[in-house]
């Protein structure tokens, strides 16, 4: 296989004719690819409004809109096996009375698929932050299936003083890195556990992604900014791990893309 990639790199470099015709052909099928389960990207960009500046404008550039609201719904009944090295923290970190901030939970789908691993989840407050058309469906949902332990909210700054940030997925759509947004916290979370999470051996840059309901701009972090800049708020990694099977390729930037996502458990090292 890797002697077929190689020739195929030697025709696109001895050819760029092959090569534009084939970028102008994903490009085409990235921007009307509109099937649920559609995850694409295209492009590497050195910042994120670079990347924002290059979504194309025949669907919505975020998840603020009704139809992304609506995804993931099956997933309020489904855990994967990229969940489990977070139900393990979470199992050991949690007691009763304890506050989760869910940051980027969108419907409350980690809420809905953990609670009955968790032995304390009658005992927790748990709040959800996301964009205001992803609340407005959390909210709805959660009252039409009865659950009052869950609430909702648009604003980072609910975060202060509260016992676990989980972080599922949803801070590679982040404008503002997530350590700069835990220093303006009056009291940082005791423990952070971050999943999902695009991360490159050296490179850090924005791609742009196709979800099926809107574009958005990507972040892919590389290894050491993303270390440092949560350090830099105060924290120290306990534990990481990867998500093996979830990945991020980027077509023509081999180089670029990530074959497995990470996670990792950071405790505040003051607590």
């Amino acid at each position: 296989m890797n002697v077929f990639l190689d020739g195929v790199k030697r025709c696109l470099k001895a050819f760029p004719p092959i090569k534009w015709f084939l970028m102008r052909s994903y490009d085409r099928y990235f921007e009307s690819a509109n099937d649920a389960s559609v995850n694409l990207f295209r492009g590497v960009f050195p910042t994120y409004q670079d990347a924002a500046a290059h979504l194309p404008n025949t669907k919505p550039a975020s998840y603020d809109n009704s139809a992304s609201a609506s995804m993931y719904l099956e997933r309020t009944r489904t855990v994967y096996s990229t969940d489990y090295p977070v139900l393990y923290w979470m199992s050991v970190i949690l007691e009763p009375g304890f506050r989760v901030f869910d940051f980027g939970g969108h419907i409350g789908v980690s809420y809905y698929s953990y609670r009955r691993y968790l032995s304390v989840h009658d005992q927790l407050r748990w709040t959800v932050c996301d964009l205001p058309a992803v609340v407005e469906s959390g909210r709805k949902l959660a009252e039409s299936r009865n659950v009052h332990q869950l609430d909702f909210t648009t604003d980072f700054q609910a975060a202060a003083g509260c016992d676990l940030m989980l972080c599922n997925g949803s801070l590679q759509y982040l404008q503002e890195s997530l350590g700069s947004k835990l220093k303006q916290l009056a009291a940082r979370p005791r423990h952070l556990v971050i999943n999902m999470l695009p991360v490159h051996a050296d490179k850090d840059f924005y791609t742009v992604q196709n979800i099926s309901t809107a574009y958005c701009a990507y972040h892919i972090f590389s290894a050491e900014a993303f270390l440092n800049d949560i350090q830099s708020a105060g924290y120290r990694v306990k534990d990481s791990w990867r998500n093996t099977g979830k990945h991020c390729a980027i077509p023509f930037h081999g180089d670029c893309s990530v074959e497995d996502y990470s996670g990792y458990y950071f405790e505040l090292m003051d607590s």
